[in-house]
């Protein structure tokens, strides 16, 4: 997808088309989420907002939420994919307000995908502008 990810205009065609839905596109890591606070919240919670509104129940989303979604675990304690999610920077409250979202919107076929094995490389590195929508066959 080329464009903007939180514009609906961009969104609605491809939406229309696709089975599955996975948002990678995101504003990724504290620096850059605390410089622009106001593009963090809106690509990487309201864009995902837009797009479960626009999506039909027929339709399946992957919800990636990376493991800046569970905050600080305990001392000699891993997280696991039931850990509590306490995150602690304004990406990470972002990610998990998106998938939050995702579970509130009537689509019955939501999967959330949480990563939380550190260091794995970040899908979704660009700058929100990046939206991967499988079509239908």
């Amino acid at each position: 997808m080329k464009g903007d990810s939180r514009e609906k205009d961009t969104l609605k065609p491809l939406v229309a088309e696709a089975d599955l839905v996975i948002p990678l596109a995101a504003l990724v890591g504290v620096p850059m989420c605390a410089a622009d606070p106001t593009a963090t919240n809106t690509t990487n919670r309201d864009a995902i907002k837009t797009l479960i509104k626009m999506m039909s129940k027929s339709q399946r989303i992957i919800m990636p939420v990376t493991n800046s979604g569970y905050g600080i675990g305990q001392s000699n304690d891993f997280c696991t994919e039931e850990s509590p999610l306490r995150p602690i920077s304004l990406y990470g409250q972002t990610k998990v307000e998106a998938e939050a979202g995702c579970w509130i919107v009537a689509i019955p076929s939501v999967s959330a995908w949480r990563r939380c094995s550190h260091g794995a490389a970040h899908a979704a590195r660009s700058a929100g502008q990046r939206l991967r929508l499988s079509r239908r066959l």
